[in-house]
């Protein structure tokens, strides 16, 4: 269960990279710390995630910069 949830982040992470965004950390566990860009297009897309209802995520900084943590949960 580990290897997966770890595969799934690194996975998520590179997803994340392709379409163009900032992955803040690396990915040793099953977390991904993305960066949307400064200000509102973090708070924008979050708000779009939970209007969608495929996950909950929150909005936080990560070394100054606007970020969204997540995690692999499946």
């Amino acid at each position: 269960m580990v290897e997966r949830h770890c595969w799934l982040a690194e996975r998520f992470a590179k997803g994340l990279v392709h379409a163009g965004y900032e992955v803040l950390n690396d990915e040793v566990l099953n977390q991904v710390c993305v960066s949307f860009g400064d200000g509102e297009p973090n708070t924008e897309i979050i708000a779009a995630i939970h209007k969608d209802g495929t996950c909950w995520c929150g909005g936080t900084e990560w070394q100054g910069k606007p970020a969204m943590p997540g995690q692999s949960l499946l």
